[in-house]
């Protein structure tokens, strides 16, 4: 009875480790939180779509910011932790305006949690900035 009890446990564990995880696939609309300081934050946009698929512990997907700049590219090192993921994310257009960043192209580390339908986003790098967002359905 010991080991059956043992069991249930271990595999309740396991389905709410997958369930926390398969929480982040499907695609994302984050808006910038109202009352950050405006310095941190770029002025061209004022969005980020994420389109995201969880495997395990991994990440992948695709973000989009602005409609020109600074892009649609890949994710990468895409990492979960439970409710927690990262990411980080290199822009495919470079900068023409002088947009005082240290490359031309935006480099930029995300980190967040997600309940449900809801997620937490913090935006690290070139530009930094906090988002709010929801699963698109």
């Amino acid at each position: 009875m010991r080991v059956v009890r043992i069991a249930v446990v271990l595999l309740a564990l396991v389905a709410a480790n997958m369930a926390a995880q398969s929480t982040l696939t499907g695609v994302w609309r984050t808006v910038v939180t109202p009352g950050q300081p405006l310095d941190r934050m770029p002025t061209m946009f004022g969005e980020v779509t994420l389109d995201l698929t969880a495997d395990g512990k991994t990440l992948t997907g695709t973000a989009k910011m602005g409609d020109d700049w600074p892009g649609s590219a890949p994710i990468q090192d895409g990492k979960i932790e439970g409710n927690k993921f990262s990411f980080t994310w290199i822009g495919t257009v470079p900068s023409r305006s002088g947009v005082p960043i240290t490359t031309r192209y935006p480099r930029l580390t995300f980190t967040g949690t997600v309940d449900g339908d809801l997620m937490k986003l913090s935006m690290d790098g070139d530009y930094k900035m906090d988002l709010k967002g929801e699963r698109k359905r």
